[in-house]
């Protein structure tokens, strides 16, 4: 299969090429494991794919007229959750990675979106409107749906103010806590929350900023996210708050997420995937696609249970361009 992509404005050159083939960015490549997967606006339709962790690879795994997005892998990388609107409104779904058993998971009237497994894949936390506004979990099969995060009118509580486009859930490793964001105090103030896994003991680990995107890493040691001010950039805290500490300046980026290993984050930078060191180093760029990429998620078998990805819609991409200076 050979697919023809337009150059862009910039003036680089892009080549359609056959079955999965892509050409690296860079003589010095950086080899990772395991399966990155993504979303990526190509012709004006947004999807999900998946690449090796060292950028090559890539492919397609879904191809539908609507908005596929926000893909999460299962902890054990037997299936893969993301949104869609495929069924007149927005719901959570998985599939297999290699596309394929596709499932929907939420019946909500008002929509689902940002879902986020459990440590053990037997649940999947995600954003929707069923009685409030708010966090809920079910069971992947679509059962036993709890509401997690009412009444909004508590005091200390972070209500309906929630900000699902904004780093979305993340599930504690040890699966006793649930971190998220919500605003509140003006627009440009943000702070991340968390909240027991059964509901209860809601609180605020960060306070008097923009603080987004939050993930736990892989030990359950410390929580990555984006502080967006003065000082914008990647910036690590312990799970209680505490000891906040910058790890990596950036100007313009979107969400990070850590490899399995806990050695790497992946994020996206000019709509491009990236990857920089735990520590703030060696940052380069993974491949860059035609069209624009977001929410990476990264699955490593060396961690975890292997994957065995094959497309069932294979597309691949190659690109040659001018250097940057």
């Amino acid at each position: 299969m050979i697919r023809q992509l337009r150059p862009r404005r910039d003036g680089s050159i892009a080549l359609g090429l056959l079955l999965c083939t892509l050409i690296p960015l860079g003589a010095a490549r950086v080899q990772q494991g395991g399966q990155i997967v993504f979303q990526s606006e190509v012709d004006g339709n947004t999807d999900i794919y998946v690449m090796g962790g060292d950028g090559t690879n890539v492919r397609r795994l879904t191809d539908h007229p609507t908005r596929d997005h926000s893909p999460r892998w299962s902890p054990g990388g037997s299936r893969i959750a993301f949104v869609s609107g495929r069924d007149d409104s927005r719901q959570v779904y998985t599939m297999d990675p290699d596309g394929g058993a596709v499932g929907r998971v939420t019946e909500t009237r008002t929509g689902a979106q940002a879902p986020a497994w459990s440590q053990d894949g037997g649940r999947i936390a995600f954003f929707a409107m069923y009685r409030e506004y708010g966090i809920h979990s079910i069971d992947r099969d679509g059962q036993n749906l709890r509401f997690l995060t009412g009444p909004p009118d508590r005091k200390g509580h972070p209500g309906n103010h929630f900000q699902e486009q904004s780093g979305g859930i993340d599930w504690s490793p040890n699966g006793r806590t649930l971190i998220f964001n919500a605003h509140g105090g003006g627009p440009d103030a943000a702070s991340i929350w968390a909240i027991d896994a059964d509901g209860k003991n809601a609180r605020k680990l960060t306070e008097g900023g923009h603080d987004v995107c939050q993930a736990w890493s892989p030990d359950g040691r410390r929580i990555l996210f984006l502080h967006i001010g003065n000082e914008r950039g990647f910036f690590t805290m312990d799970p209680d708050g505490r000891d906040r500490t910058e790890i990596f300046r950036i100007e313009a980026t979107g969400c990070p997420r850590w490899s399995a290993s806990g050695q790497e984050i992946v994020f996206v930078m000019d709509g491009d995937i990236h990857i920089v060191s735990a520590t703030g180093r060696n940052l380069r760029r993974l491949v860059e696609l035609p069209g624009d990429e977001r929410n990476p998620d990264w699955f490593d078998p060396a961690f975890a249970r292997a994957v065995t990805a094959r497309s069932k819609i294979p597309v691949a991409w190659g690109r040659i361009k001018r250097r940057r200076d």
